[in-house]
């Protein structure tokens, strides 16, 4: 309307909206669904990446071995979860540790087969049969949804599983590493229509199918909601045209993975940058992962 301001009204709280602010929610649900086609398809890629040939699953025998040290003494017969636990490396070095109650799930079984002990399961809601001695979550299960409440759902899941006192040893995705390796020099991300547009017009890598280093691939990293995003194609071995997802997922500085650690009623014992097999400490600069130790409150609490 000329020489007028033209208003629309929410129809949650009421409010006067003017174009602008229409069209920044606009902007918003479009994010958001971005956002949810994501976790969506989440699931498939991850049971189409080939991770037992990924330079980072190499280690499962280091890595276990490290986070043994950080732990007191438990019993050959603890009860040991893996959460997010792929084709259930970590199982087999725990029992090469002498092990022999130990279990993993997963929600993307891999189609390249899988430990006996692996069953399908969803990390934010399953439960246990008995509490856990300890629980293992690694390598960016936690960070691995877009919305930060699935990521919580996981790790509040984690403390109910625990027996009291029970620990668990989780690593996350650096952010601080994550954003320097990102590719965000080009976009401005206050600009939610452009960045929306970088987002779309990402090279998608064959990271997830091939050696994993994701931290090499062209990716966008979003400061105003800590999210990166990434395309990945999986081919079928076929004439027909490999499936691309777009994958959107989260990191953390260490402050904000304490901070949710114990938001999720867990108390934090010890943290560390890290690389893969977890021998080395680095800094916040250069390493990729951040390795958390925790454990559960004392008090008793119900299954």
């Amino acid at each position: 309307m000329s020489g007028a301001e033209h208003y629309n009204y929410s129809v949650v709280t009421g409010d006067r909206l003017t174009d602008g602010d229409c069209a920044e929610l606009s902007r918003v649900k479009s994010m958001e669904r971005l956002i949810d086609c994501s976790s969506r398809f989440v699931r498939d890629a991850y049971a189409r990446m080939p991770q037992a040939r990924q330079n980072w699953a190499r280690h499962a025998d280091e890595e276990i071995a490290e986070i043994l040290k950080m732990m007191p003494p438990l019993s050959r017969d603890a009860v040991i979860c893996d959460f997010g636990s792929g084709g259930g490396r970590h199982l087999a070095a725990l029992r090469a540790a002498g092990f022999r109650n130990v279990s993993g799930i997963d929600f993307a079984l891999s189609s390249e087969g899988k430990d006996a002990g692996v069953i399908e399961a969803d990390c934010r809601d399953w439960k246990s049969p008995e509490l856990c001695d300890l629980i293992l979550c690694l390598y960016d299960v936690i960070g691995s949804f877009a919305k930060e409440e699935d990521n919580l759902a996981i790790l509040r899941n984690l403390a109910r599983n625990l027996k009291p006192g029970g620990a668990a040893a989780l690593s996350v995705a650096n952010r601080d590493f994550a954003a320097a390796s990102a590719d965000i020099g080009k976009v401005d991300a206050s600009d939610r229509e452009s960045f929306l547009r970088k987002v779309f017009e990402l090279p998608a890598a064959n990271a997830m199918a091939s050696d994993g280093e994701f931290f090499k691939r062209a990716s966008l990293y979003d400061p105003f909601t800590g999210l990166f995003y990434h395309k990945e194609q999986f081919k079928d071995g076929t004439s027909a045209l490999p499936a691309e997802y777009l994958i959107v997922d989260r990191r953390y500085t260490r402050a904000e993975i304490v901070a949710q650690v114990q938001a999720a009623g867990l108390a934090v014992v010890a943290t560390r940058y890290v690389r893969s097999g977890f021998a080395k400490s680095f800094t916040a600069e250069t390493g990729k992962e951040i390795l958390v130790v925790c454990r559960a409150q004392g008090e008793d609490k119900e299954k």
